[in-house]
């Protein structure tokens, strides 16, 4: 039995969905040869009927159902059509025959940790009308969470499936790989019946720009952003949004990244949030899928005219140096933060900075007010390491803060400081972050951590330098920050 007989065989799952059916339609099915020395050129199919419900696609064959393929792993359909004259055993009366083709991006087996994979089902017709119907219908039950197939009486009645998306592309990040990755992901979504507008980013603060120059009347036809780069262009689209005057319009329009650039942080953070891999299709799925959560953003003042808004982290120091000045080794990908790092180690600065910080009220006074009241701790010390995270990773592979949630209401503050500051601490930090800087709900101790949730913070550096906020650069001057929680509405799921 050769390969592709094999693969038409298991790529559903064994029948298992009863109750409500939403649609059925008649269709053929090509079969494949029984053997890889079979020289027939004439097609040869059997009759199928596909069974829609609220769970699966059933192919039911001579009235049984031979397999369930469920609608999470369901991501697209297409229409195409052929001279009926390549299809002589379907007798179409017609000219042409209609194919609606399948796409799938799932597991191969139900219940099992196996990757996902693509693969395509296709049936034929000699009719058009069922096959973009049934195209249609499809659309909206595997990618918009929100359809109702029991509120229309027939298929003509479903609206057409529509998903815009707007996109922004950085050409020069990644090692300049974010182009390649949106021409292969630019395939995936199209056959997922997702649209969109493409934005190539001319240099910093330009999709910031974009964002906050766009008219309000076409931005409210966007139904999601996508950024294709590393973690500064997303952070540009949020501050761009929070900086119109009509923000509240516009704040909870989905945000999702495909992975672009060198860290890849909120790529990493919603896959891992969904239980996928990291991978660019994997990527795409949660886009494709339309399912959101929220999460916190960080709120900052004191850094310009306007509040900076962050999704992902605040670093200071040594982690700020390694990731503002490893730019220039972006050739290496990520490797370039691994690179820096050594030479963090070898030439290891700390840098004095007093933090106020509070786990409960996030009540913050103006900047030039002093912080009083019960509640507040305060560190005034020189630092090896200082960083306040939203989200548990802090590109494609540290786990800097393992207990952080895109939803918890805190950030999470993680230090070395005084006795504890030395290469041995910093270096352990470092080997540790990809999967042991904690053990249970504590740092581990070789890495001389100290770990608060804070709802509010203020921060007055001593050494001066600069921050880096999301991956983006700041000069370090006294700021302060509050969580503002579920501001933001990204791509995963639960």
């Amino acid at each position: 039995m050769n390969s592709a007989f094999l693969g038409y065989l298991v790529n559903g799952n064994k029948p298992s969905t009863e109750g409500l059916i939403y649609l059925e339609g008649s269709f053929h099915e090509r079969i494949p040869p029984l053997t890889i020395y079979s020289c027939s050129k004439i097609p040869i199919f059997r009759e199928i009927t596909l069974s829609a419900s609220k769970d699966a696609l059933t192919l039911v064959n001579e009235g049984k159902p031979e397999s369930d393929f469920k609608w999470e792993g369901i991501v697209g359909a297409t229409s195409t059509s052929a001279p009926a004259s390549d299809f002589p055993t379907l007798k179409s009366p017609h000219k042409e025959v209609h194919i609606l083709k399948i796409h799938f991006y799932a597991p191969r087996k139900e219940g099992t940790n196996a990757k996902r994979e693509e693969f395509d089902r296709e049936f034929y017709s000699i009719e058009l009308n069922p096959v973009l119907a049934w195209q249609n219908f499809i659309l909206q039950m595997a990618n918009n969470p929100n359809f109702e197939p029991s509120k229309y009486k027939d298929m003509s009645q479903i609206p057409h499936f529509r998903r815009l998306l707007l996109v922004f592309i950085n050409p020069n990040s990644g090692a300049k790989q974010a182009m390649k990755a949106w021409d292969n992901a630019k395939p995936f979504l199209r056959k997922c019946g997702m649209t969109f507008i493409e934005v190539f980013t001319q240099g910093f603060q330009y999709a910031r720009d974009y964002m906050l120059k766009y008219d309000a009347k076409q931005l409210k036809e966007i139904d999601g952003i996508i950024t294709v780069s590393g973690d500064g262009i997303p952070h540009e689209v949020i501050n761009g949004v929070y900086a119109r005057p009509d923000w509240q319009e516009f704040k909870d329009i989905p945000i999702g990244a495909l992975p672009g650039g060198s860290a890849n942080a909120l790529t990493m953070n919603q896959v891992t949030r969904s239980k996928e891999a990291l991978n660019l299709l994997s990527a795409c799925y949660l886009v494709v899928k339309g399912r959101t959560i929220k999460s916190d953003l960080t709120v900052y003042e004191g850094l310009g005219d306007s509040k900076v808004y962050s999704f992902l982290s605040f670093v200071y120091g040594n982690m700020a140096r390694i990731d503002i000045e490893s730019e220039r080794f972006r050739a290496l990908g990520s490797a370039r933060f691994y690179v820096y790092g050594v030479y963090a180690i070898a030439k290891l600065q700390t840098d004095r900075a007093r933090i106020t910080y509070t786990t409960g009220s996030d009540k913050l006074p103006q900047l030039d007010q002093e912080i009083k009241g019960e509640g507040w701790k305060n560190i005034d010390d020189q630092f090896a390491y200082l960083v306040i995270q939203n989200l548990a990773y802090l590109d494609g592979s540290s786990k800097g803060a393992p207990l952080a949630e895109f939803d918890d209401g805190y950030n999470d503050l993680l230090y070395v400081s005084g006795s504890k500051n030395s290469r041995k601490s910093l270096l352990n930090i470092l080997l540790k972050l990809e999967d042991g800087l904690f053990e249970g709900d504590k740092p581990a101790p070789s890495t001389g951590l100290g770990f608060e949730k804070i709802k509010a913070f203020r921060f007055e550096p001593t050494s001066g330098g600069y921050y880096s906020i999301d991956g983006e650069r700041y000069d370090a001057k006294k700021i302060q920050g509050y969580v503002l929680e579920k501001a933001l509405t990204v791509y995963a799921t639960n």
